[in-house]
């Protein structure tokens, strides 16, 4: 099949997994209760009240093609940024950041749509006067396969 431009890619096909998997963070299976999975689009911190939340960020995504393959490979960058609110924001934070990791890694492949998720880093940020909401950033990359032809079928 050719890219009709009407499919999913596998890239959307893979945020969407991980969308589904961080919502899909709930006690007692985990530590935590993660209340609300957005996209990044702008300052999504800004005027919530729902915590805790994961919010996700593409950054970038590498493309290799060999010369003579029809096959191409992707190395997508993801940010996950993390946000809990609390007197006791050191403990829930460590608690979501530990529980996100293992949520992500039930499934390295992302529902059979990538060759392997890896977890590069996490950072802690706390909270300051002006803004009582404490967060950490954890960022992976996630390697997938497409048809030069069709981004929408995985290889």
């Amino acid at each position: 099949m050719t890219w009709p431009g009407a499919g999913v890619t596998v890239r959307e096909q893979i945020l969407d997994n991980i969308d589904t998997v961080l919502a899909g963070i709930v006690t007692p299976t985990y530590a935590t209760t993660v209340r609300q999975v957005r996209r990044w689009n702008e300052n999504v911190l800004q005027n919530l009240t729902t915590f805790p939340l994961v919010v996700v960020v593409p950054f970038a995504e590498s493309i290799n093609q060999a010369e003579v393959s029809p096959l191409m490979v992707h190395d997508l960058e993801i940010g996950l940024v993390l946000a809990v609110r609390g007197s006791d924001w050191q403990d829930q934070l460590d608690k979501l950041a530990a529980d996100v990791r293992v949520a992500l890694m039930t499934d390295w492949t992302r529902g059979g749509k990538a060759e392997n998720t890896i977890l590069q880093s996490c950072t802690f940020y706390e909270p300051n006067k002006d803004s009582p909401v404490a967060q950490a950033q954890v960022d992976l990359r996630v390697r997938f396969r497409t048809l030069f032809s069709d981004p929408a079928s995985a290889q």
